[in-house]
């Protein structure tokens, strides 16, 4: 069951973690530092349980309140290891306050572009080849959705973007998912992890097309 949480956590992790002229106020309203608060997690789905073939035609069914719980219990343990904030620069301008787990802080510079409902990110290639070396340049800009209520932005992606993303890197996701399974397949007969692959690239497109509401995200609060 606790395998099952997580392959069904990481379709949705993985995904997880891409412009237009705005007015003035609304460009530098966001000047300032902001510091990570929690995850935003927001989940509606078609039905009470998302039913998961995992191999063999074995099936699980993993109730949709639990998945919320499960997923919210681990992002605020990991978010909070990872991410510390971001520091808003100019109009277009930002640094981004990570850490390795214990160790210090470091920051991330990024351009980024504002509307009225999007905050496009993007990374320095320079910064993110010291953390990840050539995959740096594998990295799109990330579109997150936003609202900002008093001194709370609240930034995240939707269903529809979460499509986009996967429809363009169905290849890079379902391997990620599958070695995320647990399965040992060392142990099992040949071919196994094909059949495996092959049943979660078809069982995917089921899922995302049940998902009523989804907003994957964090909230950071202005020091």
């Amino acid at each position: 069951m606790k395998r099952t949480l997580y392959y069904l956590l990481a379709v949705f992790t993985v995904l997880c973690a891409v412009s237009c002229n705005d007015d003035e106020k609304e460009l530098s309203s966001l000047t300032g530092i902001w510091n990570y608060t929690r995850p935003h997690f927001e989940f509606e789905y078609a039905a009470d349980s998302i039913v998961i073939e995992m191999y063999q035609g074995r099936k699980m069914a993993v109730a949709t309140e639990e998945v919320k719980e499960i997923f919210l219990r681990m992002a605020t343990v990991k978010m909070q290891d990872y991410f510390q904030g971001i520091e808003v620069i100019s109009a277009n301008r930002m640094n981004i306050t990570a850490k390795m787990q214990t160790a210090q802080p470091f920051k991330i510079g990024a351009d980024y572009d504002q509307t009225t409902e999007f905050i496009e990110v993007s990374l320095d290639k320079k910064d993110m080849q010291q953390l990840v070396g050539e995959k740096a340049d594998m990295i799109p800009a990330v579109s997150f959705r936003y609202t900002l209520q008093n001194e709370t932005l609240t930034m995240y992606f939707d269903e529809a973007y979460v499509r986009t993303i996967y429809a363009m890197m169905e290849n890079r996701i379902v391997p990620m998912i599958v070695d995320n399974m647990g399965i040992d397949f060392e142990h099992m007969p040949e071919g196994v992890r094909q059949q495996v692959t092959e049943g979660v690239k078809k069982q995917i497109p089921l899922i995302l097309e049940k998902i009523i509401s989804l907003k994957i995200g964090f909230v950071l609060t202005k020091a």
